[in-house]
């Protein structure tokens, strides 16, 4: 079975990027860059550490603090 997707919209529905349920997100925290793991909840809700977030309104701020988070390179470079 394949695992669900997690899509970051913007206001009108465009993708800024998609991760899959125990994909890596880094967030900035002051000056640093810290991973966390991204877990699917449901088509509207993804878990980070012990905090459950609503995808549209991560999504709206990632509009607002840009660059404030983003996908991990599968590759291991930032």
């Amino acid at each position: 079975m394949e695992k669900p997707k997690i899509r970051f919209v913007d206001a009108l529905g465009n993708t800024l990027f998609c991760l899959d349920d125990g994909e890596d997100i880094e967030l900035e925290v002051g000056d640093e860059w810290v991973r966390y793991t991204c877990r699917y909840m449901d088509d509207y809700h993804f878990k980070l550490s012990d905090y459950i977030y609503h995808i549209g309104q991560f999504a709206q701020e990632r509009e607002k603090l840009v660059q404030r988070y983003r996908p991990v390179n599968p590759n291991g470079g930032k």
